[in-house]
């Protein structure tokens, strides 16, 4: 047997366990490495998978599987390194990868792994194979990254909710019939999301969750008539969803049906056909059913810092001021309310990132980002209440969506968080969250 050298040795390694992957955890090699060893990162986890690849599989000899799969990973996996990408481990078929910099990154590497998986596809059509089906979800928040396993056998790999989430768009994209599924949580990390294709799709319930998660469909890599044909129905079809939501299905049909003579093939346009149409029939209902009254405050909402926790009580109370007058078209004091709502939630911010400087949060930068799309979608929102083109009914399902979906989910995940850290830091109840809330309280 060849004798090897340390340096051998480690680099064989590095086959198995990616370099990049020991930078997460702050390890410069395997040895370095300690059983629950582990940091906290704020990343992107995209996973993707085959679809029917279990039923591909039992049909083909060992050595055919072992040949697909390394010919297949051969093609994804330097895409992935090429936008900065790390691959945490192959699943069989499924690849689950992290990107630690940026969102955009991550949703660039997916339109470009579409584009790879098309040219394989050519490649397996030549030689009389079937062209093969792949579903990509993407996630962003916060994970564990560490080594899990004993003294005997260890795996450096993510834990988390956020993975957890990952995985579930991956498998709904089946359900939907579509390529690409992300977060409200990658959407609103995104630098640039008018970049990107977009469209609404649902609001679905997950483990661990106490407001449903919003998920968009990404569409940048389908094929151009198809794409332009998407952007062209965007409106319609993310007025329909909300009618189904509302549970005003004899409208949402009506939307639906037409968009369908135009775009039979669209997935998602098949399933809330169905929908309405079950509704219609016998009443069963597949939304998520928040909507109809206002936003009760629970236990579950708090992140164990009081003067936090007061002022997202404040917040929820006024939110649901605002849905109310919404949901009714009152317009009287409206705007008065919409901008007390602003000045609270800029006045809000600003206290509780001057903790995060004070006590040197190692995730202010991404917590910031995060409170600077809110307030992006905030002034959306007034944009849209000052030109008065809206129905009452769209604008009650947006401040839904974009105002209390967002808020409480990022309450009781980025903001608990922080919590967790100021509680650690004994920044105790003498953190200077002090001092009057903005003027005058707006017209109820």
């Amino acid at each position: 047997m060849q004798n090897l050298t340390v340096e051998d040795l480690l680099a064989a390694a590095d086959r198995f366990v990616p370099p990049r992957m020991l930078v997460l955890i702050g390890a410069e090699t395997v040895a370095d490495v300690t059983s629950g060893q582990h940091v906290e990162r704020m990343v992107n986890v995209l996973f993707t998978d085959i679809e029917g690849y279990t039923a591909m599989v039992e049909a083909q000899p060992p050595a055919a599987t072992f040949q697909f799969i390394n010919d297949y990973l051969s093609v994804m996996e330097p895409v992935v390194e090429s936008h900065g990408g790390v691959i945490d481990k192959f699943i069989g078929d499924a690849i689950m990868a992290l990107f630690p910099d940026d969102a955009d990154s991550a949703v660039e590497c997916a339109l470009e792994l579409s584009a790879a998986l098309a040219g394989f596809n050519e490649g397996r059509v030549a030689a009389g194979q079937a062209p093969i089906r792949v579903g990509i979800g993407i996630n962003t928040g916060m994970v564990s990254v560490g080594a899990i396993g004993t003294g005997r056998r260890l795996e450096i790999t993510v834990l988390g909710d956020t993975v957890n989430l990952a995985a579930r768009l991956e498998s709904a994209t089946r359900a939907y019939g579509v390529q690409m599924l992300v977060s409200e949580g990658l959407m609103y990390a995104l630098a640039r999301p008018q970049a990107q294709a977009t469209r609404f799709v649902d609001r679905i319930r997950v483990k661990g969750k106490l407001r449903p998660v919003s998920v968009y469909e990404v569409f940048g890599q389908e094929a151009a008539a198809q794409r332009e044909l998407k952007l062209i129905q965007r409106s319609d079809f993310e007025l329909g969803v909300v009618y189904y939501h509302s549970r005003h299905c004899e409208e949402a049909l009506e939307i639906f049906e037409r968009l369908f003579l135009d775009n039979p093939h669209d997935g998602p346009i098949q399933v809330y056909l169905r929908r309405c149409k079950e509704f219609l029939a016998g009443g069963e209902f597949h939304g998520t059913d928040e909507l109809a009254g206002p936003i009760e405050w629970q236990h579950g909402y708090e992140i164990g810092f009081d003067e936090i926790d007061d002022q997202h009580r404040e917040w929820c109370k006024r939110l649901n001021d605002l849905i109310g007058h919404l949901r009714t078209g009152r317009q009287q004091g409206l705007l008065e309310l919409f901008q007390y709502l602003r000045s609270y939630i800029e006045w809000h911010f600003t206290k509780e990132e001057a903790l995060m400087d004070r006590y040197d949060y190692p995730f202010a930068r991404q917590h910031k980002q995060e409170h600077a799309r809110y307030a992006q979608e905030l002034e959306q929102f007034n944009a849209s209440l000052l030109q008065g083109d809206h129905a009452p009914l769209l604008l009650t399902f947006r401040a839904n969506l974009f105002l209390v979906d967002w808020f409480i989910n990022h309450t009781t995940g980025t903001d608990r968080h922080l919590g967790h850290f100021l509680a650690a830091q004994d920044a105790g109840r003498d953190a200077a969250s002090h001092g009057p809330s903005p003027g005058a309280v707006a017209a109820g």
